[in-house]
């Protein structure tokens, strides 16, 4: 029986800095790796589906929620009353699958 990889949608808020970027990569390469060398024993692989929310304003779309095991918001460096409308976004997301 082969086992089901796990997958991820990862909520990209934000860029990290150019010294950052530079040395580890976008968010995307930072939580991939940072999952991959986490994972328990028994799972080999995961899938992660990145989401730009900041600047593509791109969200998963709600028939496919329930096909994660789990949804990483990455943290953001910009005052929140910019992005009060990205938050509520976000919000709205997070109330349709939480239980």
């Amino acid at each position: 029986m082969a086992t089901r990889i796990p997958r991820l949608a990862l909520l990209v808020c934000d860029t990290p800095i150019p010294e950052v970027i530079k040395d580890h990569g976008e968010y995307p390469t930072i939580f991939g790796r940072l999952f991959r060398t986490s994972l328990p024993d028994g799972i080999a692989d995961f899938a992660m589906d990145p989401y730009d929310v900041r600047n593509a304003k791109d969200y998963p779309p709600m028939d496919i929620l329930d096909t994660y095991d789990g949804i990483v918001i990455t943290g953001s460096g910009d005052a929140l009353v910019q992005f009060i409308g990205q938050v509520n976004l976000i919000s709205q997301l997070i109330s349709r699958i939480s239980i």
